[in-house]
């Protein structure tokens, strides 16, 4: 159980790599999770924290010109 906080971070991590596999772009992938999200209150806090996710590697990525 104290490992609890990791294994969540560590779940955000790997689905929000999944959705930037299956996306071409940041906000595409920031559509999926919306799109495939529960509506409870934990799928929705679940779906934010994995959209933060994406939204911060996309925050930190080089720009490319």
């Amino acid at each position: 159980m104290e490992n609890l906080a990791k294994e969540v971070e560590d779940l955000v991590k790997v689905k929000a790599t999944q959705a930037l596999v299956r996306s071409e772009t940041y906000q595409e992938a920031i559509l999926l999770v919306e799109q495939n999200a529960s509506l409870t209150a934990h799928g929705q806090a679940i779906k934010k924290a994995i959209q933060d996710e994406i939204t911060k590697r996309a925050l930190n990525s080089k720009i490319r010109l």
